[in-house]
Order: structure tokens, then sequence, then C-alpha cells
């Protein structure tokens, strides 16, 4: 089914598109997939890449802790247990996304407004 809302189509500001351009090639590169426009709300949406992409960042926390002794509270590890296969909307996607959303927080990222965050 076409979720109108998960697209980039209506975007209409090309600064906007360019940085989402640079987004898939950046995460593409990461995680060793192809993402573009059409396929990165999919690509993430179960939240499985989002977690994988934590733990490529979580390497670069770990180097920052060990190399400083005023790191503070970061995270210690990346998302663990998260589900790789499971559907965009079952529960297994929403407790990956939470996972990520929970490290994301340990790294200090600021909280968005509770009407701007909705898992679909």
């Amino acid at each position: 089914k076409y979720d109108r809302r998960m697209s980039f189509d209506d975007v209409k500001d090309e600064r906007m598109l360019v940085m989402v351009d640079k987004l898939c090639v950046w995460m593409g590169g990461i995680l060793g997939e192809t993402l573009n426009r059409e396929n990165l709300i999919a690509s993430i949406r179960n939240g499985a890449a989002l977690c994988s992409l934590a733990e490529f960042v979580q390497e670069s926390v770990d180097d920052y802790k060990s190399s400083n002794d005023d790191a503070g509270d970061l995270p210690k590890s990346a998302p663990v247990g998260f589900s790789t296969g499971c559907g965009a909307r079952s529960m297994e996607a929403r407790q990956n996304v939470m996972k990520f959303l929970e490290w994301a927080r340990q790294l200090r990222f600021p909280n968005p407004p509770s009407s701007s965050l909705t898992i679909c």
C-alpha cells in the first residue's frame, strides 16, 4: 500500500532534496545498501537499518570515550537484539525504533515535540 505521507514527492525545496540525496549516499555507504529518495523511507521503516547505523556510530562513541576522561554518560552500546526481518508496522518494528530512540537520547539528541514524533 502506498503511503503518501512517507515520500519526498511533494518536496519542492531543491536544497532539501540535495540533503536527502546526501543522507542516502552516507547511510547507504555505511549500511552497504543502495538508498535513494524512492526507497529511503521503506528501508528505515522497520527500524533495523537505524539500529545498524547506531552500531556503526557506536564505534566512534567508544573511540571517543576511550580517549576522553570527561566523556560523560554516553551509551555503553548500540541497540542490541533488534529484529531485522520484521514487517514495517509490526510490534518488532516499533521495538526497533524505540531501541534506536533510546540510544539516540543517551547521545543527548534533543527530543522532538511529542506531536511531531509518529511511528508509522
